[in-house]
Order: C-alpha cells, then structure tokens, then sequence
C-alpha cells in the first residue's frame, strides 16, 4: 500500500481547529491583559490621590516609577502566560482529531486512524484486509465531517467571562 493521503476536507477541518484554537487563546491573553492593565490604573490612581486627599504630598517620583516598572513586568509575565506560551505552541493533527472526536463520538475513533495512518503511526505495509478495514475508517470519517461544529469543541466560558470583566474593566475609565 502506498502512502495513504488525507481527504483535503479532513485536512481544511483540522486547520480551521487550529486557527480557532489561536484566536481564542489571543483573544482570552489580551481580555486578561486588559484587565490587569485597568486594575493597575486604578490601584496607582488610588495610592496617588488617596494620600492627597488625606492632607501628604503626592507620590514621589521614584515611587512611580517603581510602580510603573512592576506594572510592566507583570504585564509582560501575563502575555507570555497566556498569550505567547499557548498560541505558538504546535497543534499535531492527531491531537486536533482527539479533541473533535470527544465532542463528536459518532467519528469512533475514525478521524484519528485516518491521521494515524497519513502520519506513519500505522504500518502501512497491512494485510489487505486491514488496508480495506483503513480506507473504511477514512471514508467513515469524511462522511461525518459536514456534521461537525468546531464552536461545539470549545467551551466558551472562560473567554466569555475574561471578556466580560475586561469591558466592565474598560468602562470604569470611560
């Protein structure tokens, strides 16, 4: 048997995984980044004016800057955790194939021996038996393709909370 090849449907789906898998991952970092930037403001608003009120002088100038500087710092440890740690991370097809198969079981397990196959996880040199018993499980799996709903994969929660705090967060300075 030769190499066996991927159904460019197959392939389309598992791509598609992974550009919605990016784009919530940027857009869960950035709502996270917005908030503690916010969350800053007010905190330096708050140790800046508060003393004022109450009859000191303002914050001296190192004191800012020590404070913008950690800011910064813990800024950047955010974007790195939960931005540039998860989003430039490789996303193997069968990993892809995995998680849509938990959420879509009617696939059983065909999605992923297809993958199995075209990346050498399986001996293609197979008994003709199992060379039919593969091509069985390819078509099985590109026939449950147009049933699948990638949004169905994802649980949105996480990122809807994120951003929802980083909008309320936003409108406290408006």
């Amino acid at each position: 048997m030769s190499k066996p090849t991927i159904s460019p449907r197959i392939t389309e789906l598992l791509a598609q995984l992974r550009q919605k898998i990016r784009r919530y991952v940027w857009l869960e970092g950035l709502a996270i980044a917005i908030i503690w930037v916010v969350a800053s403001f007010w905190l330096a608003l708050a140790m800046d004016y508060l003393p004022v009120r109450m009859g000191a002088s303002e914050m001296p100038v190192v004191a800012r800057a020590v404070l913008l500087s950690i800011t910064s710092l813990i800024l950047l440890a955010i974007f790195y955790r939960w931005v540039l740690r998860r989003a430039f991370v490789q996303l193997h097809r069968r990993s892809l194939a995995v998680l849509i198969e938990r959420s879509y079981p009617e696939f059983q397990d065909s999605l992923v021996t297809t993958i199995e196959l075209a990346d050498g996880k399986i001996d293609p040199d197979t008994s003709e038996m199992q060379t039919e018993m593969l091509r069985g499980a390819h078509d099985r799996a590109v026939q449950h393709i147009d049933s699948v709903d990638l949004s169905k994969v994802f649980n949105y929660r996480p990122l809807r909370r994120a951003m929802g705090l980083a909008a309320v967060a936003g409108g406290s300075i408006v």
